[in-house]
């Protein structure tokens, strides 16, 4: 995944950059990531220009999303 968030906490972008092989695991972590939104305001040291991260998440037998 590939995810973008604003100084002020907004989601600005949220794709699946590697898929899981799983259209159906693919589309529940970015709607696990939309859901989280909005996001609390990011801290001065980070506030410019936003913050991208690149989590990789991994689902369990009983469904739960961990992140790695």
């Amino acid at each position: 995944l590939l995810v973008r968030i604003a100084a002020d906490g907004r989601l600005l972008e949220v794709r699946v950059l590697e898929g899981s092989g799983s259209r159906l695991l693919d589309r529940a972590a970015l709607r696990t990531i939309r859901r989280g939104a909005p996001y609390s305001r990011l801290p001065d040291s980070l506030a410019e220009g936003g913050l991208t991260i690149r989590p990789r998440l991994s689902y369990t037998r009983g469904g739960e999303l961990v992140s790695r």
